[in-house]
């Protein structure tokens, strides 16, 4: 291993050990980000050949895990509501269109053509051909 990556890798376990120790001492994992946290998990299997206490469990390993699943729980429902609120969303956007649309009716084409019809029979009645025919309009 080159000196670097010699840093990187103490750096590496700093971090595992400075996080484990403030989990430890609070008892809680909620403080940490997703990233802290899948970085502490995946540190704890690959020391998981270690011994550990009792004191161990209950004060980083349970903590750490519960904060896991509350924050997978927190993301799935958000994912969730999300979708909810989509559908709640165009169920409203549906209900107005409908109130809008219930009070108008769409007009029937064959009936306003026979309407015109109707009218204009009319008016050919009342004129005589000689008016139709005149060119002094």
């Amino acid at each position: 291993m080159t000196a670097v990556q010699e840093t990187a890798v103490a750096d590496a376990g700093k971090c595992f050990w400075r996080l484990q120790a403030a989990v430890m001492v609070r008892e809680s994992a909620e403080w940490l980000t997703t990233a802290e946290l899948l970085k502490l998990a995946e540190s704890c299997e690959a020391t998981a050949h270690e011994e550990r206490m009792h004191d161990w469990n209950r004060q980083f390993a349970i903590p750490m895990i519960r904060e896991l699943g509350n924050q997978l729980a927190r993301a799935r429902r958000d994912e969730m509501h999300g979708a909810h609120s989509r559908i709640v969303t165009v169920a409203r956007a549906l209900r107005k269109l409908q109130r809008k649309t219930r009070g108008k009716r769409v007009p029937n084409f064959r009936t306003q053509i026979a309407a015109l019809e109707r009218e204009l029979d009319e008016l050919l009645d009342n004129c005589g051909q000689a008016t139709m025919f005149d060119d002094s309009i």
